[in-house]
């Protein structure tokens, strides 16, 4: 998979927190920031999208697909990624039924798998609340 361009660490990337396996009694799992088997972690660039418009967007994919939707939002600078050794990048989605220009990928792709569990309890650690619906 090809990424675009490196991301400054000067912006902020935005993290959905999806309720059924990630977030429950106000605690998020490390898992929310695991990232997926092609190791790459999802988010949006806050640069090009609200949190409350990253949410709106994404509920309304994953209730098309019959999944519960994310309930909040989670905010990480480019800089805070870079400082626990990982890097963020333009990633815009054009899929057949689900568009997000405004995507951007963290990659692990660089990390060991049975590491992946520590980076993201440190991405985790790094990580704000934006937003919840």
């Amino acid at each position: 998979m090809s990424l675009g361009a490196k991301l400054p660490s000067s912006e902020s990337l935005l993290r959905h927190i999806l309720p059924q396996n990630y977030e429950r009694d106000g605690e998020v799992s490390w898992r929310a920031f695991k990232p997926t088997s092609d190791d790459l972690l999802s988010s949006d660039r806050e640069t090009l999208i609200t949190a409350q418009g990253s949410l709106e967007r994404f509920a309304k994919a994953q209730l098309a697909k019959g999944k519960l939707p994310p309930k909040s939002v989670y905010r990480l600078s480019v800089g805070e990624v870079e400082a626990v050794g990982l890097f963020a990048y333009e990633d815009p989605v054009d899929e057949p039924g689900f568009v997000n220009p405004e995507h951007a990928s963290i990659d692990f792709r660089t990390v060991a798998k049975p590491d992946h569990k520590d980076y993201a309890l440190r991405l985790l650690d790094s990580a704000h609340h934006a937003y919840s619906a």
